[in-house]
């Protein structure tokens, strides 16, 4: 999972937030909005883990990521979240 983000024309900028399947490159969830906390996040998520299945998580170490709210719903559910260091490709567990 990551985060994108572009601008529209007039400049007004946006995020979207992309779910993508590490195995098959499948894109499975994304989702654009001008704002993305991490409650939003983990609505997605949600809806993304009603749809396909239960998922492990691979994302970097950013805000909406390490948030409180969503590393303690990932735990309640099970979903393992899988940190990637700085400059490294490789991820380290921590649920």
């Amino acid at each position: 999972m990551y985060f994108m983000s572009d601008s529209l024309v007039h400049g007004r900028r946006f995020r979207t937030f992309d779910i993508i399947d590490d195995f098959n490159r499948k894109a499975i969830c994304v989702e654009a909005k001008f704002s993305f906390p991490a409650v939003d996040g983990v609505q997605v998520l949600r809806k993304a883990i009603v749809e396909h299945g239960g998922l492990d998580v691979s994302v970097d170490n950013g805000p909406g990521f390490i948030s409180l709210h969503f590393t303690r719903w990932c735990g309640a559910q099970g979903t393992e979240i899988q940190y990637t260091q700085p400059g490294s490709s490789h991820a380290e567990k921590v649920y």
